[in-house]
């Protein structure tokens, strides 16, 4: 799905990335549908411990190409294109992330909200400079093991990545500095004075344009008119579940899997949801609903006359909108 969004919302970048196939399988669908695809198998590019190679996938990926003195993006496979995200790069900074927060200049890294919200690793560039390479190779070695002292990791690398950065920002002689628009969130210093090394610049990119799951799918931006409101150039769809059914019901699933799905047999049931209702008669009859689709054997098609008022995001929202 990622690919093929690539490819109709952002095709002149196509040819400039490649996706990683663990397996030969997907190695193989790829390469039908005409993508430049990498094959990972075990035991040529990757051990049999695939948590912990997935764990550290991204930053190997980012060290190694790096070290040929390319910029990379590195991107999650349940990212969706919606435009060119390259025009949202500010180019200032030896990363460019996306970000979980709302309001970044507000909330970024304040300690009392979620670490693991301030960076989102599913959508990082990184530039070929010396200081961010070696805080990627330091990152790498301080989480090597999956195990220390009987221990297991943290499975989250993001949350990982994030508790590595505050504290990078917290020494004495700061090693990291951040940015959003034109804020600095940090301390601005030169590591030591006259020596080339410097502070690693992290910009973390507007919410609005390269959005997270909760920004994008449960606030349902794709209703927007983009004759007002320019879509996002990027939607990440962290945060929401189950990940499919997000994707289809927010017209941004792009593989073409109905006959997959269902075929000719196929039965499915429509019914009239009265608009309107409380809260116990609005979820009464969708259960009603649902009890007399699993006797006929049908798919239920759900609603769009569910009253949302009912639902403690309506106030904050201001509005309705269609579907469930």
């Amino acid at each position: 799905n990622l690919a093929l969004s690539i490819r109709k919302f952002a095709p002149l970048l196509e040819p400039s990335f490649a996706y990683v196939s663990l397996d030969a399988v997907a190695h193989s669908v790829m390469k039908e549908y005409g993508f430049n695809s990498v094959l990972c198998e075990v035991g040529i590019c990757r051990s049999d411990d695939l948590k912990d190679d997935i764990w550290k996938m991204r930053w190997y990926i980012m060290l190694t190409i790096t070290g040929f003195g390319l910029s990379v993006l590195v991107v999650d496979a349940d990212i969706v294109f919606l435009g060119d995200p390259t025009k949202e790069f500010a180019g200032d900074s030896d990363m460019e992330v996306m970000t979980d927060h709302f309001f970044p200049s507000q909330h970024l890294l304040e300690p009392w909200v979620r670490v693991e919200d301030h960076i989102n690793t599913g959508f990082v560039l990184v530039k070929p400079s010396v200081p961010v390479r070696h805080l990627l190779a330091d990152f790498l070695d301080e989480n090597w093991q999956p195990e220390q002292g009987g221990v297991r990791r943290d499975g989250m690398d993001q949350r990982v990545f994030n508790h590595f950065i505050v504290r990078q920002m917290t020494m004495d002689v700061p090693r990291v500095v951040c940015r959003f628009q034109d804020n600095t969130f940090g301390r601005v210093q030169q590591i030591v004075p006259f020596w080339p090394t410097r502070q690693v610049s992290i910009r973390i990119l507007d919410p609005a344009r390269i959005a997270h799951g909760m920004n994008f799918f449960w606030r349902r931006a794709h209703l927007l008119d983009p004759a007002n409101i320019a879509l996002p150039a990027i939607a990440h769809i962290n945060g929401a579940d189950p990940k499919e059914y997000f994707l289809r019901d927010r017209q941004v699933w792009f593989v073409d899997d109905w006959f997959e799905r269902f075929n000719a047999s196929s039965k499915f049931l429509l019914y009239s949801h009265p608009p309107g209702q409380d809260l116990p008669n609005d979820f009464s009859h969708l259960a009603a609903a649902v009890e007399v689709a699993k006797m006929l054997k049908r798919f239920l098609v759900l609603p769009n006359t569910m009253n949302c008022r009912n639902s403690p995001a309506y106030k904050d929202h201001r509005g309705c909108g269609g579907g469930v």
